[in-house]
């Protein structure tokens, strides 16, 4: 019984062997004629000279924002800490009509907060969105020139966000579609 599940085994390993050599050696006569490259896209956006710009511009519109509305929080929470103070020394119809004024400033102040990050996140889509499109038509250029059939997005990030896993370091054009897209847009500063 033994013998004949070892000679089973063998021939369905065997089996699965000779079917992966096969498919190997399709692989490889497809492989020839297929030429992968790769760009970091977030590093691109990030680096190039337009990008740089951008980014500045957004950290500037963040920080007075965020300035700004850690102004009013810290005007809130001076109120409320009165508010707690005297809280005791005020009749029960008052204080309650006092926290319901500061339950409603709270909710304004957290409605105000939402509306600045989605006027944020608006902004960096406005921003970056005609970068990533004059970078894609340099990586279209970039990929022409050494003949890729496809460029594939990947991060070196710690999480990866891209699903290229790994790739030959000569196969990432990051670095040349940043100097390119830099060299194209050096007369465009107002971009």
């Amino acid at each position: 019984m033994i013998g004949k599940l070892k000679s089973r085994f063998g021939y369905i390993f065997s089996s699965a062997a000779l079917v992966g050599a096969i498919g190997s050696f399709a692989w490889a006569d497809t492989a020839s004629a297929v030429k992968i490259g790769t760009v970091d896209m977030q590093k691109a956006l990030q680096t190039v000279e337009m990008g740089k710009r951008a980014k500045a511009q957004l950290e500037k519109d963040f920080n007075f924002k965020n300035e700004e509305l850690q102004r009013k929080k810290k005007a809130f929470d001076k109120k409320r800490e009165e508010f707690e103070k005297q809280a005791l020394a005020m009749n029960q119809e008052a204080a309650q009509k006092k926290q319901a004024a500061l339950q409603a400033e709270y909710l304004g102040l957290q409605q105000e907060m939402a509306r600045s990050q989605m006027e944020i996140q608006q902004k960096e889509r406005d921003l970056f969105q005609p970068i990533f499109a004059k970078l894609k038509t340099v990586i279209e250029a970039t990929a022409k020139k050494h003949q890729f059939t496809m460029v594939l997005e990947k991060g070196d990030t710690p999480v990866p966000t891209s699903s290229v896993l790994f790739s030959l370091p000569e196969n990432d054009v990051t670095s040349e579609v940043i100097t390119t897209f830099d060299k194209e847009h050096k007369s465009k500063k107002a971009d």
